[in-house]
């Protein structure tokens, strides 16, 4: 077994050296035909483009994908030459929301908020959409749920058009994934027609894909409609992404709303889980990271009280900054792509332990949203 890895990929260097014949490791955007020529294992990231150009000619026969989605594969074409294809779904759900949360928070600002006032729709229900709207409901938001193939398989009542959730929500977060064509089609999702029915001072976030928004209409919307708040993670033709949407959105990060330790650490999990189980071989993987994800963080609930109200903004802050994240991507946007590679991994709300839950009046089930909770003495 002969296999290329991505570098940047975590935890992964030693894990397969054992067993393999040879392991090399190379930027994902630096990998090319010829260097697959004598590989069988292909384990990437969504940098790495794989295609028929990538692919024809060359003994692959499995690719890993430390990601959740498989956009950047050509699954067709796998299925097709007999190449099996693995992924890492729901390994960063954690960090999406904790990216979306915190983008909410910082566009609402830091006054006392009334969030039963708010309506949250989701588009897209899946591994985040879901923990999303759990969290969500935890905090107190409304929330309007929109995904056309689990409303088609479920037949549940609770789902609503894509139109019916824009027109009545004021904040609107993506979690689809992107489909080129047929009948659940996700590419230029949010278009001129869409937006033009977005409520006056709504928030749009996109964590998903680039794609999913009509970026051309939405830079033609901000332009006519300054009150649309914009958060933006994922972008057309990453890493050159368009200077006037950058200037445009109120915050914008270099697809990085997956990136926390913890997520890092369960997709490199569930890929080497998932390999050795197709190669029949048994690999710890309760050690992979495991020395960095230990330590528990404590936060005192308290600290975020004003006249017995959460200051959300403040206390989503404390856990991640996106404002940070947000400038330095404005200020240096030719630095994308290195942004990404050298970014500091957060941890999720799971790693974080909140203190005095129990001594106010506040009744928000804090595990919902992913903390661990405890009282003072």
């Amino acid at each position: 077994m002969r296999i290329l890895a991505d570098i940047d990929i975590p935890y992964l260097k030693g894990i397969f050296e054992p067993i393999a014949q040879e392991v090399a490791y190379q930027k994902g955007n630096t990998i090319s035909a010829t260097d697959l020529l004598h590989t069988d294992v292909l384990i990437i990231r969504t940098r790495t483009v794989c295609n028929e150009s990538l692919l024809k000619g060359t003994p692959v026969s499995v690719i890993a994908t430390a990601t959740v989605g498989t956009d950047h594969i050509d699954t067709e074409y796998c299925k097709a030459n007999g190449i099996t294809v693995i992924s890492a779904p729901g390994c960063n759900a954690g960090a999406v929301v904790q990216w979306t949360l915190s983008a909410i928070f910082a566009l609402l600002g830091n006054e006392n908020l009334n969030l039963s006032n708010k309506t949250l729709g989701i588009v897209g229900v899946g591994n985040i959409g879901s923990r999303l709207q759990k969290a969500a409901k935890a905090l107190g938001f409304n929330v309007l749920i929109c995904d056309p193939p689990r409303e088609e398989r479920e037949g549940n009542s609770d789902f609503t058009s894509l139109s019916n959730l824009v027109s009545k929500s004021d904040i609107i977060s993506l979690h689809v994934p992107l489909k080129v064509s047929g009948r659940h089609k996700t590419l230029n999702l949010i278009d001129k027609d869409i937006l033009s029915i977005f409520k006056p001072n709504a928030i749009l976030l996109n964590s998903a894909r680039g794609g999913v928004i009509n970026e051309h209409s939405l830079i033609k919307y901000l332009a006519e409609n300054s009150k649309l708040h914009v958060a933006l993670d994922v972008w057309e033709n990453e890493p050159n992404i368009s200077r006037i949407l950058l200037k445009q959105a109120s915050i914008t990060t270099p697809h990085i709303a997956g990136y926390s330790l913890d997520g890092k650490v369960n997709a490199t999990r569930i890929i080497v889980k998932s390999l050795g189980k197709h190669f029949g071989v048994q690999i710890n993987t309760s050690e992979i990271g495991a020395m960095d994800t230990k330590e528990k963080i404590h936060v005192d609930l308290l600290k975020y009280l004003n006249d017995n109200n959460i200051c959300f903004n403040s206390f989503f802050s404390e856990m991640y900054c996106i404002k940070s994240d947000s400038e330095k991507l404005k200020e240096n946007p030719e630095q994308f792509e290195s942004f990404r590679n050298s970014y500091k991994l957060r941890r999720e709300f799971s790693a974080y332990q909140l203190l005095n839950t129990n001594n106010t009046e506040i009744e928000i089930d804090w595990g919902e949203i992913g903390f661990m909770t405890t009282s003072s003495q």
